[in-house]
């Protein structure tokens, strides 16, 4: 694809990560889709769209590679996490001057998010984009699809895209061709997230559990001469939650 090559010229750290990406024509889909092994794009769509447009769509999909978000989907809702990743990765590259499509979903609100997030903070119907296909509705919700990757024992690791990532970064400084405003927001972007709130859950659940145990034997059993264990309850008492935050002093 002509895109990938001006990327290349124009926007080398958003070109090598896209040569990771198998091309595949798929006239199937409304727009484009990524599963972080793969680009996927629709021709119609394509021929829609003016040279810079197209650039940005490929480094869109590059961007939620980048950013995990085919590994990151979990049980939630796929058109709505959909959304929500798309406007954590369009910020980005408006604020890199890519031109994106009319369909583009993109809110200022959003910048410096991820995509978890936004997916929180989602109002109950999230607005609707332009529908890029002429077919009445897009199943992409967006500029594109970020599909949940492949299984497969062969298939890129969102651990190989972080590393992936982090060599076009600091190429991309050693060459003085990555802005350092737009590298802040990358490396800020493909940081890995941890959601305090699952963590807390995890940790609540296993210590509030039912399970057997010797140290009371039960009751209902020692009449009959047997010492049995009873099934205990550990209840998970009143937490008390703090969040610090870091406030940055300007250096003068």
């Amino acid at each position: 694809m002509i895109a990938r090559t001006s990327l290349l010229l124009d926007q080398p750290f958003f070109g090598v990560l896209a040569l990771a990406l198998n091309l595949i024509e798929d006239p199937t889909c409304d727009t484009a889709w990524t599963n972080g092994e793969s680009l996927g794009f629709s021709p119609t769509f394509a021929a829609t769209l003016t040279d810079d447009e197209l650039m940005a769509v490929v480094a869109h999909e590059v961007m939620h590679c980048a950013c995990g978000h085919p590994w990151r989907r979990g049980s939630r809702d796929a058109r709505r996490f959909n959304i929500a990743a798309d406007y954590a990765i369009n910020p980005i590259l408006t604020e890199a001057r890519m031109r994106l499509p009319d369909c583009a979903l993109n809110d200022p609100q959003y910048a410096g998010r991820w995509a978890e997030w936004i997916y929180d903070r989602l109002p109950p119907s999230p607005p609707q984009p332009n529908d890029p296909s002429g077919s009445g509705q897009s199943d992409a919700g967006g500029l594109g699809e970020v599909r949940d990757a492949p299984t497969e024992a062969t298939a890129p690791t969102e651990a190989d895209w972080q590393q992936q990532t982090a060599q076009a970064i600091a190429a991309g400084k050693a060459r003085g061709n990555l802005p350092a405003s737009i590298r802040e927001r990358i490396e800020e972007a493909t940081r890995s997230r941890v959601d305090w709130r699952s963590l807390l859950r995890r940790y609540a659940q296993e210590i509030a559990r039912s399970d057997y145990s010797w140290s009371r034997p039960n009751v209902r059993y020692i009449p009959c001469g047997l010492y049995l264990p009873e099934l205990r309850s550990h209840e998970c008492g009143r937490l008390a939650i703090g969040i610090a935050a870091v406030v940055h002093q300007p250096q003068h």
